[in-house]
């Protein structure tokens, strides 16, 4: 059974994907802080609030005719929700296409997403958020 926090966090992929941007930023607190993973140049390291997660949101859409995120695991910890999901995004008049694995792990306070963070690898991600490597053993990967 899925938990709650998933959810919101798939409906939040599932926004993106459509590129609604409401949707997706409904889901996050006013007051949200999105680290980005430092893999594209011209991105700031930290966006804050709706607004600074609209600027994101805009540079990103700007530089991609593309952009797919499609998670394949979800890991629940304590206030934490960890998906692993495959990047795929296409250049906006280069046409450079971009495929890669990469990890967010979102942080709730009550409902809604209160920290959204990007990282590289899951061992940095597990690292920096504090998550035991236990907690992702045994964890079901979904289907691409």
């Amino acid at each position: 059974m899925t938990s709650e926090r998933i959810r919101i966090v798939s409906e939040g992929y599932e926004g993106w994907n459509r590129r609604d941007f409401d949707a997706m930023v409904s889901l996050l607190a006013p007051d949200v802080e999105w680290r980005t993973a430092g893999v594209f140049p011209g991105l700031k390291p930290v966006y804050h609030g709706h607004d600074g997660v609209g600027r994101f949101w805009q540079s990103m859409q700007e530089a991609w005719e593309i952009i797919e995120i499609n998670p394949h695991r979800f890991v629940e910890h304590d206030d934490k929700v960890l998906a692993e999901f495959h990047f795929h995004a296409k250049g906006r008049g280069s046409g450079a296409e971009v495929k890669m694995e990469w990890i967010h792990v979102f942080t709730f306070g009550d409902d809604l997403v209160v920290v959204v963070a990007g990282y590289r690898t899951i061992e940095e991600a597990l690292a920096a958020e504090g998550i035991p490597a236990a907690a992702i053993r045994g964890a079901s990967r979904m289907a691409p």
